[in-house]
């Protein structure tokens, strides 16, 4: 009998009326000039109430990180246990080179949203955790521990902060354009120990 435990769970859920959003985000001024780059420190959340995209796309992260929850790990959890941390926009400039590996440590979800990407523009790559068991896959072009995947306009994808990910090369003349944030769960649900999250509320 095998046992398969601890799988890695990564959410991926189309959002509703995107071209619309993508539209509206796509004309905020400096965004494709790399003015809320992560580096930058300019957290794209504060333009929520002059871009209404973006407040649709931020209550959007809450609402999956919830649904996440509960569909990967058969929790009972509302956007309303979630906080927002900073957001930036991911912008990979044509024929740019590969983002280092990296996570999101201090972050519970990581989440980003694509709103102008091709197949070509990048794919996102995960690393299983697991790499200390040493094996190798035998097939050099598809390697045990990366799952690639290729996402679409419209997309968000929402993944444990821990995981280590990279993005491939942009080999297009068109930029790449994502959303990216950091989801936390509330103080006063995570030291809820032992207590249904539903029954803060009722205390």
């Amino acid at each position: 009998m095998n046992l398969k435990l601890f799988t890695t769970h990564v959410g991926v859920y189309q959002i509703d009326d995107s071209e619309s959003i993508n539209r509206e985000i796509l004309c905020i001024d400096g965004l494709l000039d790399n003015k809320y780059n992560f580096r930058n420190y300019l957290d794209i959340w504060q333009l929520r109430d002059q871009v209404p995209a973006l407040d649709k796309l931020y209550h959007a992260f809450l609402h999956n990180a919830a649904s996440y929850a509960n569909e990967c790990y058969d929790l009972q959890y509302e956007s309303s246990y979630f906080q927002m941390l900073e957001g930036w926009c991911s912008l990979s400039l044509p024929h740019n080179q590969i983002e280092k590996l990296h996570n999101h440590r201090l972050t519970d979800v990581a989440a980003v949203y694509y709103t102008q990407v091709t197949d070509q523009t990048g794919d996102i790559e995960f690393y299983d955790p697991r790499g200390g068991l040493g094996f190798v896959s035998l097939d050099s072009a598809k390697p045990y521990n990366i799952h690639r995947h290729t996402p679409k306009t419209g997309q968000m994808i929402l993944f444990p902060g821990w995981l280590l990910h990279t993005v491939c090369p942009n080999d297009t003349n068109t930029a790449r354009v994502a959303i990216a944030t950091n989801i936390k769960l509330r103080e006063e649900i995570r030291y809820k120990k032992y207590t249904r999250p539903d029954a803060v509320d009722q205390e």
